[in-house]
């Protein structure tokens, strides 16, 4: 019964790390995260992604700084610019 708890927990708890030197950083694009930045790129992140296409860095920078700042509210874009 406890493997199966820690399953769920497991599941509430998914997100990606980022090391970045000695720090390691939280990344997780939350369902309401998700909305804003596609209100910010002016269309779906599928759209972005799925292209065939490598989106330009300030693209692919803003979709890291919104999935870094739920967890890392201090982190501002330009920090994730430098």
């Amino acid at each position: 019964m406890q493997k199966r708890k820690d399953d769920i927990d497991m599941a509430r708890k998914q997100f990606a790390i980022w090391q970045v030197g000695d720090e390691e950083y939280k990344l997780k694009l939350k369902t309401s995260t998700l909305c804003d930045l596609e209100e910010k790129l002016g269309t779906s992140l599928m759209n972005v992604l799925g292209n065939g296409n490598m989106p330009a860095l300030k693209i692919m920078l803003t979709i890291t700084h919104y999935a870094i700042k739920d967890y890392n509210a201090n982190i501002k874009f330009k920090d994730v610019q430098d």
